[in-house]
């Protein structure tokens, strides 16, 4: 049966995504022996998803669709919004228009829908967006038994299936797979400065209060075959001139030590491509553990502090203390690896004081770039939305699929927004607002540069972003 996949996402900042998940289904579903083709909205646009482009993208996705006549259509949804409470955007108006041309030109074909942002909360979305079926969790299996049911002739009972987690490569079951990368499609967005994403594992066993990870995936790490992993970026650099590839579990160096097989695959196969991912602050990480990761390609950090006082980690279920995140900070710089920390300000326990402490301890991190939001988003099935019912900040009837923010009741949100405007929108090496650098970034991926631009507001950067190659010289990890 012919397949047509769709990634409606539009999130264009700080660079455009991308679609790992559709691309995943797509191997899946090549594998099971259909015929399958992806139309991604976001490249469509040129990168530029003005609403007059969107409208232009959607009629080729009609022309598309009158061309290669699926017999299944799926449409996949990663951001529900852009998590910004200074500035928003919400992404649902297009999926459910592009449910609108599917039907407007295929009227009878079958539409599921699927994707981190549906599963979040799936029966409201398929309601609210109208398609015919949903998969909620780990797509691959769920939308294979469901495209075999269609091509069969059979029309099951529209609604939401449910995916259980897929084993890894020692598990029951269906393991992981990895993604099909067109070359264009890859190709599209490595141009307009995004690096290529692969995953090692699933499940988070973390207990953050706000995060959609454990509901997603499971809290059991679930891990691909790290040969697979290590071959994957090869192909990558080899066959798709990627440059710059990105881990994207939820966290790269788990409390198992799981992720030590990918480390000792990539020390064995030499896959020569720089690497970088979300890293927990951690015990384990060590001058020597950070030397022997530099070694295996580690080019850069993202390290998921989330709150900026010892008050306000533990409030955010997070296990380790302020002075351990400065600490790995530390032992990361010192050995030239560039690092990003992300914090939210306002969230459970938080007070003036917390506040106060935070910006200090934010302002500690000379030699890192912070990224900092205002509130934190609430979504469903975590902790943080059970606490803001009983805080009486939401109900159960509240409508999730518009973005709402829990603040801490012990602060007024205005004194909040103007305290952080007086301290860290003017601080070195702090992004706040969170879109501040938007012009910028936008500036350096039109001269050709690619990779993680915040390593340019540090001092003494060694590591450059990688370019183009056309017109400046290419900077990468001293290795490669």
């Amino acid at each position: 049966m012919r397949i047509l996949l769709t990634s409606s996402n539009t999130a264009s900042h700080p660079y455009p995504v991308f679609p790992l998940g559709c691309a995943v289904v797509a191997k899946a579903l090549k594998a099971a022996g259909h015929e399958v083709e992806i139309f991604d909205v976001m490249a469509e646009t040129g990168g530029d998803p003005s609403l007059e482009n969107i409208g232009k993208a959607l009629e080729m996705l009609a022309e598309r669709l009158r061309a290669f006549s699926p017999g299944m259509v799926g449409i996949s949804i990663r951001n529900i919004d852009n998590v910004n409470i200074l500035e928003e955007e919400t992404f649902l108006d297009i999926p459910k228009r592009m449910v609108e041309v599917a039907w407007s030109v295929l009227p009878r074909v079958p539409v599921v829908l699927g994707g981190s942002g549906f599963s979040i909360m799936p029966e409201t979305m398929l309601e609210r967006l109208g398609a015919d079926y949903g998969v909620a969790g780990e797509g691959e299996h769920a939308v294979v038994e469901l495209a075999a049911e269609i091509a069969a002739g059979k029309r099951p009972p529209k609604g939401v299936r449910k995916s259980p987690p897929l084993g890894g490569d020692e598990g029951d079951g269906w393991r992981i797979v990895g993604a099909e990368y067109p070359g264009d499609l890859l190709g599209f967005y490595t141009s307009k400065g995004s690096v290529a994403p692969v995953q090692t594992k699933r499940g988070c066993p973390n207990h953050c209060v706000y995060c959609s990870y454990p509901f997603l995936e499971g809290r059991a790490i679930r891990c691909r075959p790290p040969s697979e992993v290590v071959d994957e970026m090869r192909f990558l650099r080899e066959e798709r001139g990627a440059d710059f590839v990105f881990f994207t579990d939820s966290v790269f160096n788990d409390a198992e030590g799981t992720y030590w097989r990918v480390v000792e695959e990539m020390e064995r196969k030499s896959p020569e491509v720089p690497w970088t991912a979300f890293f927990q602050p951690s015990k384990e990480i060590t001058p020597d553990i950070v030397e022997r990761l530099s070694a295996a390609g580690l080019h850069s950090v993202e390290l998921g502090v989330d709150a900026a006082a010892d008050k306000s980690l533990k409030e955010m279920g997070k296990g380790f203390s302020f002075d351990l995140a400065k600490r790995c900070n530390d032992i990361f710089t010192d050995a030239g690896i560039a690092v990003a920390n992300y914090f939210m300000m306002g969230g459970p326990g938080e007070t003036r004081e917390t506040i106060e402490e935070g910006i200090n301890n934010i302002a500690s991190l000379e030699r890192a770039v912070s990224f900092v939001f205002l509130g934190v988003r609430i979504l469903p099935g975590t902790p943080l939305l059970k606490l803001a019912i009983e805080q009486g900040v939401v109900t159960p009837d509240t409508d999730f699929t518009s973005p709402v923010y829990y603040f801490s009741p012990e602060l007024d949100r205005k004194w909040l927004e103007q305290r952080l405007d007086e301290t860290l929108a003017r601080m070195k090496r702090c992004v706040y607002p969170p879109n501040s650098m938007d012009a910028g970034i936008a500036l350096l991926r039109r001269m050709g540069y690619r990779g993680n631009l915040w390593e340019m507001m540090l001092p003494g950067n060694n590591k450059a972003p990688v370019t183009d190659g056309n017109t400046k010289p290419e900077m990468r990890n001293p290795k490669y």
